[in-house]
């Protein structure tokens, strides 16, 4: 298994600000399987300020762009269904059918499910009292993903943005699952640790103040 240092930032991948790294075990045969860069406060300040960066415009997406972008991940997901199902029983020790049956699947479930929900979806709607509700993104979101269902986290988490830019950070035990599930260019994914995920808080802390 290839080893993953790097983050996907802004659109590309880049190198980490930091240096440490972490090897990945798989807990089934305590074997290792590859080498994963740990980020740092700095690598988090500079994916917030990516996200930042790409919302204005990503926030202003019609509805079918982002369906479409929806149906295109579902499509990928299909594609590499068997890559998510043997880097869940990699890195999580799990047999390779319920792997594939109780996560790999409920990842194409859930993506289906938002799909259905945003095709329902009334961005603008006048309420019975004459009051308007009116749904639209928020802002940057920073999404902290455990490692025992990574897959339905990860899905549940992310593709609820619909518009909104995104910071994940995955636990550090299954770094080739949010690899493989990046959803578009303003994503980044950083394996985890306390330090880091405090990091996340106040990175977003400090631009809600603002």
């Amino acid at each position: 298994m290839q080893n993953l240092t790097k983050f996907y930032i802004g659109g590309r991948w880049v190198e980490p600000m930091s240096s440490a790294t972490l090897p990945v075990m798989n807990p089934a045969t305590e074997a290792q399987i590859g080498t994963v860069a740990m980020g740092n406060a700095a690598d988090v300040d500079r994916a917030v300020a990516a996200a930042k960066a790409a919302f204005e415009a990503f926030a202003a997406t019609s509805k079918l762009v982002r369906l479409d972008l929806l149906y295109r991940l579902k499509a990928v997901t299909e594609r590499r269904f068997e890559d998510l199902a043997q880097a869940m029983r990699m890195e999580m020790g799990a047999p390779i059918t319920m792997a594939r049956a109780a996560q790999a699947d409920a990842a194409i479930g859930h993506l289906q499910g938002f799909i259905d929900a945003l095709e329902e979806l009334e961005e603008r709607k006048v309420l019975a009292s004459g009051d308007i509700l009116l749904r639209e993104p928020i802002g940057v979101c920073g999404l902290i993903t455990p490692w025992n269902w990574p897959m339905n986290q990860i899905a549940l988490k992310v593709m609820t943005e619909h518009g909104v830019a995104i910071d994940d950070l995955n636990a550090a035990i299954t770094p080739h699952l949010a690899k493989l599930q990046r959803p578009h260019d303003v994503h980044f994914t950083a394996e985890g640790s306390a330090a880091l995920g405090q990091a996340v808080v106040k990175s977003l802390e400090k631009e809600l103040g603002k």
